[in-house]
């Protein structure tokens, strides 16, 4: 790929890695509470609410947090970008 000039196409946008892990679209307010280190909620709707770990994404589709369940539906930002 770097002799053809395409080294962009391996790069992965971290909103699309971890795939299996459930992804939550958090609002802009939202996005400045989570870089404050607050807890954020997240769907009783989504398709894993068992999950221990989800990912906080902006409306644009950016990683903005990994978070951990701290209560059903309730995630404390664990990793924040």
């Amino acid at each position: 790929m770097a002799s053809d000039e395409r080294l962009v196409d391996a790069i992965v946008p971290a909103g699309q890695m971890l795939p299996l892990m459930t992804g939550v679209y958090v609002d802009d307010v939202t996005v400045t509470r989570i870089r404050q280190g607050r807890n954020f909620p997240a769907s009783p709707f989504r398709s894993d609410p068992a999950s221990r770990y989800v990912k906080a994404l902006s409306r644009e589709g950016e990683l903005v947090a990994i978070g951990e369940a701290v209560l059903p539906n309730l995630y404390h930002p664990a990793v924040v970008l």
